[in-house]
């Protein structure tokens, strides 16, 4: 409900700054790996793929960064190294070994140079860099450094003589180069001449970063800091990857094995790392983009993530999984870049995606009858399950959405809950201007804890002024709601013997009625166990089951999922299920 004191409020608030949220604005299929970071310029995109299966079509892609149409493809070129522009020319590596030079306009090649004469499985995967009128890129057999003329011509190389990570690529910083090299740091001048090298604890991961006088490296057990002229400011144990670090103000971001962690980029504190309380949500290879307070990576793994955090404290904003068909693997090493209000990123899905600051972001999510808890400024408040505020905390876990699946924070305010009730004051980090909600074609007026749905209704939670319809708002979550009968919350099973039982409790929410309950599942090798229990529920409820385990299964793990049914519709139709969940046979 509006109140003369939020009219005056939302009339005092400026003009909100572009956040990327997870609205997307196109996706382009290129086939293939796109492990390849996008590069920006001039209103179009330019990317690599490599590797595929089937009819995959390889190729240094260019792709209109607005609408995602493909410009133009050259498929002699193919590699994971991030492309740069160079006046009209794109310069890029191959899995060849050679550097090309490409006419940005037509994508003709102008020139190739075969710099890496042993390949192997990445070529040239470093990414080139232009300062002061060379451009320089790495070779990881032997470490070298070439400085290019922008005509391709040498200028000059320099080579370390041991192996280097493929993907490292060098920075420079005033007059000096900076590489990695097996365990070791090189600072060179811009002629060529080394002026110093660093011998760090193991083999460096990532490529070096400078700001601020001081330079950053990651290798397989620390993250390192120096000072422009070699000396050691600290180190601290950490687990690197291929993730350059990234600094803002006193922070450096970084991403490792098994997390995002951020330090002071003065003694080397950490600040926080993502994910807490040591929950591994995977490898990290994707280099972290920081814009406007937030922080933008990806993780390396089946299902590959897009994540926004808030940079002050690593808390979530966000996230958006990529969901592979059965067997498939759409890992994300691609690193975010951010243009035009937009986040441009490659996957494993052999797609480039595009994430927009505005637009409409439309989830599917079933609810079921029952309560859950809110806490709000430290205060419980029990929560109908079925209510729009149960459809806006569902939906935020996770909910599914054109082959991904998308989750958000949010955060409630409670100031007015004994007159109305809880009101929305933030999702997905969105709070310099005003939450307002519809169902359907209407604006309830209550609260939406205190706002009942029903099978069928759409929830519109729009981002703006407050006086914005579905019809016309910029920046919505649009929630389509089912509501089933009976739903089940979690399930655990104590492992068992064969000859014996596992005993297991399924939490289950469910209108008032009798009901069938099915545990069953199968080990790898097609064994099978399975349970039955019948109940009558009314709200929430703890059913205990047991399954028999036959004496002639085979011991392991058997993968469970628990289903639920009325009893007088057992076993033709399926209300809901949950799982899996895995117990051992012994």
């Amino acid at each position: 409900m509006r109140s003369a004191l939020s009219l005056i409020l939302l009339l005092s608030i400026g003009i909100a700054s572009a956040e990327i949220i997870p609205s997307l604005c196109w996706k382009t299929e290129l086939t293939g790996l796109v492990d390849a970071s996008p590069s920006y310029d001039n209103g179009s995109i330019y990317v690599t793929n490599w590797y595929g299966w089937s009819d995959w079509r390889p190729g240094l892609y260019k792709l209109n960064a607005t609408t995602g149409e493909i410009e133009w493809r050259n498929e002699e070129i193919s590699g994971a190294g991030k492309a740069i522009v160079v006046g009209n020319t794109v310069v890029v590596g191959n899995l060849s070994g050679h550097l090309y030079f490409v006419n940005a306009t037509n994508g003709v090649i102008e020139k190739k140079i075969l710099l890496e004469e042993n390949p192997s499985w990445y070529g040239i995967a470093s990414s080139p860099i232009y300062h002061n009128g060379t451009i320089y890129v790495q070779t990881f057999s032997n470490s070298t450094i070439w400085a290019l003329r922008p005509d391709g011509t040498l200028k000059w190389n320099f080579s370390a003589n041991v192996e280097s990570s493929p993907y490292a690529s060098p920075f420079a910083f005033e007059s000096k180069i900076f590489f990695s090299a097996g365990n070791r740091l090189f600072c060179l001048n811009e002629n060529g001449g080394e002026l110093w090298n660093f011998t760090a604890d193991s083999k460096i991961t990532n490529s070096p970063v400078v700001s601020d006088g001081r330079v950053f490296f990651a290798t397989q057990s620390s993250i390192y800091a120096l000072d422009i002229n070699g000396t050691l400011l600290w180190s601290k144990a950490f687990n690197g990857t291929i993730s350059n670090a990234v600094l803002s103000d006193s922070m450096v971001c970084i991403g490792g094995i098994d997390s995002l962690s951020c330090f002071n980029a003065t003694n080397g504190e950490l600040l926080w790392k993502f994910p807490r309380e040591g929950k591994t949500e995977g490898k990290v290879d994707s280099t972290p983009a920081i814009q406007n307070g937030r922080i933008y990576f990806a993780t390396n793994t089946q299902y590959g993530t897009i994540y926004a955090l808030n940079l002050s404290d690593g808390k979530l904003l966000w996230f958006y999984s990529l969901i592979p068909p059965e067997d498939s693997y759409y890992n994300i090493m691609s690193s975010p870049v951010i243009a035009e209000g937009r986040l441009f990123i490659g996957s494993d899905s052999g797609y480039v995606y595009c994430f927009n600051s505005s637009g409409t972001i439309e989830l599917n999510v079933t609810l079921y009858p029952g309560n859950y808890t809110e806490m709000v400024d430290g205060k419980e408040y029990e929560i109908s399950r079925t209510s729009a505020l149960g459809a806006l905390h569902f939906a935020s876990i996770g909910a599914k959405a054109d082959g991904a699946e998308i989750g958000f924070s949010y955060r409630l305010n409670d100031s007015w809950y004994s007159s109305y009730g809880l009101f929305l004051e933030s999702a997905m980090g969105l709070d310099e201007l005003w939450w307002s909600f519809y169902v359907n074609d209407e604006m309830p007026w209550s609260a939406l804890d205190k706002t009942e749905l029903e099978n069928g209704d759409t929830l519109y939670l729009i981002y703006g002024t407050g006086f914005e319809t579905p019809d016309n708002a910029t920046t919505m979550l649009k929630i389509n709601v089912e509501i089933k009968p009976a739903g089940i919350n979690s399930v655990s099973a104590n492992p068992g013997v064969r000859g014996g039982n596992i005993s297991a409790f399924v939490n289950v929410s469910a209108e008032e009625g009798w009901y069938a309950l099915v545990l069953s599942g199968v080990n790898s090798e097609g064994d099978s166990l399975a349970g039955i229990a019948t109940f009558y529920a009314n709200g929430d409820l703890r059913v205990p089951l047991l399954i028999a385990i036959p004496q002639q299964v085979k011991v392991g793990t058997y993968r469970l999922y628990a289903g639920i049914y009325k009893l007088e519709e057992y076993p033709e139709k399926l209300i809901s299920w949950f799982g899996p969940v895995e117990v051992e046979v012994r």
